[in-house]
This record gives C-alpha cells, structure tokens and sequence, in this order.
C-alpha cells in the first residue's frame, strides 16, 4: 500500500488510470483499488456512503462517483480535476472507436465476428460482480444485509418498481434499522 499525499496532479494521476483501465464498467472497482486498497484516501465505508450518493444523484453514476470521491479526497478542485481525468480516456477511446466504425469495413468485420461483443458483455459482468462482492465483504457486515441483497436484486428484475422508490424505500429501511438499533442501544 502507497500513501501519497493528495495532491491536484495526484488526483489527476489516479482518476486518469481509473478513466483508462475501467472503461466504464468496472470504475468502482478500479476505483476501490486506487483509493482504498492501495493509497487508503478513503475508507471501504466513505466509498460505500460515496456510492450510495452516486446511485440518488442524477446523471451516468461513474461520473457522479469519480466527482464525489474526487472531492472527498481533495475538495471541490479535487471533484474536478477528478471528472476531467475520468473522462479524457474515454472520450479519446470513444472518438477513436467511433471513427473506426464509421469505417464500413470494421462495421463488417463486426457484424461477421459477434463473439467479440458477447466476450466483451460476459468480462463486464464479472468486473462488476467482482467489485460488488468486494465492496460487499467489507461493508455489509450484519448477515440480513446478505440476504437482502439478492432477495432485492431478484425483486429489481421480476418485479420492476421504480428506481426511485426502491432507493426510497431502501434509505427508509435503513433509517429505521439503525434507530431501532440505536433504541436497543439505549435501553441497555
């Protein structure tokens, strides 16, 4: 593990790596990597409360948690510095990409090679369950969470509520188990 002081170009050094390796899909785990595990800028607890508020934020949530994590760790200027690093990859890979499509014969060689694209959808799936169950190791610590997750996860594909509702309902949940907790706590 590197502690390394935070400084604007630091920031930009590491948000830039995240923007680069991640390719979207798995910027929470390379994010996990970069500021918990190795530099310890933030806690596995701050970049689970930094998700949370990614998730309730309007707009693409990477981009919101690259913000958020970047001014936790370095204040506004760090947000900043942060979203300009993340996206500058992206936006040069995309631009990149975008042109070669536009060019028919790897449009072709697309069309005629379909496992690619189905190799590519299996890989960002592991990279986000990996940094699901990661993170999940490490933060949902009371064994009911556990349960909840998937029995909320199966409730998101089969019953369709809206997101906002189940973010709701998800925040007054856990407002209520920690003042119950806190009520027992008291009462000892």
């Amino acid at each position: 593990m590197v502690i390394e002081h935070k400084t604007l170009f630091s920031v930009f050094r590491v948000f830039l790596r995240v923007g680069l390796y991640s390719f979207n899909a798995g910027a929470s785990d390379i994010l996990l990597r970069e500021t918990v595990e190795r530099r310890s800028w933030l806690s596995h607890a701050d970049l689970s409360r930094l998700m949370a508020l990614a998730a309730i934020i309007p707009g693409p949530f990477h981009v919101n948690l690259v913000i958020a994590a970047g001014n936790a760790v370095a204040g506004f200027r760090g947000g900043l510095t942060a979203v300009i690093a993340f996206v500058l990859p992206g936006f040069a890979i995309a631009s990149l990409v975008a042109f070669a499509i536009g060019q028919h014969v790897v449009a072709g060689w697309l069309e005629q090679n379909p496992g690619i694209i189905r190799g590519l959808v299996v890989s960002v799936a592991g990279l986000l369950l990996s940094a699901i169950v990661r993170l999940g190791k490490r933060t949902l610590s009371i064994v009911w969470l556990w349960l909840f997750v998937p029995s909320l996860a199966a409730a998101m594909l089969y019953l369709r509520p809206p997101f906002a509702a189940v973010l709701g309902l998800c925040g007054l949940m856990g407002a209520l188990y920690v003042m119950y907790v806190q009520r027992r706590q008291g009462e000892k």
